[in-house]
């Protein structure tokens, strides 16, 4: 999977939005509590980004586990 320009321009914007909307969230956060957060929201985007590279089929098999099809 690859971002297109225009997706890139659209990450972009997001992201100067969501921090202006995250900082009041998190200004009352500790350095301990802002550098856990940013661990773990790491973690998640390396997993949600390997899991989008990762083929449909495999991704399915866990649905299976749970009686579910084409989930």
């Amino acid at each position: 999977m690859q971002l297109t320009d225009p997706g890139l321009a659209a990450v972009e914007r997001i992201r100067k939005k969501s921090s202006r909307g995250a900082e009041p969230a998190l200004a009352d956060w500790t350095p301990d509590e802002l550098e856990r957060f940013a661990a773990l929201f790491r973690s998640l985007v390396h997993d949600l980004v390997a899991h989008a590279e990762t083929p449909l089929d495999r991704l399915r098999q866990p649905c299976a586990r749970y009686g579910r099809q084409n989930c």
